[in-house]
């Protein structure tokens, strides 16, 4: 090998370093940004004249497993579902009470029970009779107050419901837009690696709501595609529909026709619908 062979790997080297720092630095100082995939440099061989000439960078890749991506989006749709039956429930058991030692309906309906039973041993007692009469009021304040909870609740609920179908339909359509410009470009870039990240950060948005599944297609292009096999995203983004409502009243249910169905196109995704469309689990398949 000649000198000026000699010297051009070396620079060749050196620029391959600077760049492999350059990458690590950008890892380093984003280990903990939401949707960020570490990257790394590919390397090749330069030959000049079927001789070895040095090295060289010829892109950008994303250290990413397909699997385990799928796999982590289908538990964050499951913990997303958990977490707020979790919370409600703690709402709902909080104000019931666990049982009548406590503050909630139980310990009321006791307090009542026991009112009931000295008065019927004292049915002459005014201050028994008294006694019950609160221990009664106090009941059915504790129930009115409960139905009014459960109407919050599903007043919340509802409006919950519309809002994140707000935000699924928006990252579905970004989706959409960065497939656009995924399938026009050189996909080892710099550039084209900070794309699918936002691609991804919209993936896992969407399935905090409800799981999906990403199809690679040609062109470094996905569809997206819901667990139970509704295209969400097939070229163009699908959007999902849902009407929220003005009021709840006790008889008030999907089933009737009084409450929004959650629909995308033609296909209920409503949970616990019998179509086979419908959402098993994520912020929906709770709210």
């Amino acid at each position: 090998m000649s000198i000026s062979h000699a010297i051009n790997a070396a620079q060749t080297g050196l620029k391959v370093s600077g760049l492999r720092a350059d990458v690590v630095a950008t890892n380093v100082a984003n280990a903990s940004t939401p949707g960020y995939v570490r990257r790394s440099i590919i390397l090749s061989e330069t030959l000049v004249g079927g001789r070895t000439s040095g090295v060289s960078s010829t892109g950008v890749v994303r250290a990413t497993d397909s699997g385990l991506t799928s796999e982590r989006m289908t538990l964050s749709s499951n913990v997303a579902q958990s977490s707020l039956m979790a919370s409600t429930w703690q709402v709902l058991s909080s104000r019931i009470g666990d049982d009548a030692e406590g503050t909630g309906l139980f310990s009321k309906l006791s307090n009542f029970e026991s009112a009931l039973s000295a008065a019927v041993a004292s049915p002459e007692s005014g201050t028994q009779l008294s006694a019950l009469l609160d221990a009664a009021n106090s009941a059915v304040n504790e129930l009115n107050s409960l139905s009014q909870l459960v109407t919050q609740q599903r007043t919340e609920a509802d409006r919950e419901i519309a809002d994140g179908v707000n935000v699924v339909n928006a990252a579905l359509k970004q989706v959409e837009e960065l497939n656009g410009l995924l399938a026009g470009m050189d996909r080892t870039t710099a550039q084209a690696a900070a794309l699918m990240d936002d691609r991804q950060r919209a993936l896992d948005t969407i399935s905090e709501y409800l799981p999906i599944e990403a199809v690679p297609r040609d062109g470094g292009t996905i569809d997206v595609v819901t667990s139970e096999g509704v295209y969400l995203v097939a070229g163009t983004a699908k959007q999902l529909e849902f009407t929220p409502g003005n009021a709840f009243g006790p008889n008030m249910t999907v089933d009737n026709g009084a409450l929004s169905k959650l629909m995308v196109g033609d296909l209920e995704l409503t949970p616990g619908a019998s179509s086979y469309a419908a959402v098993s689990s994520g912020m929906f398949g709770a709210l």
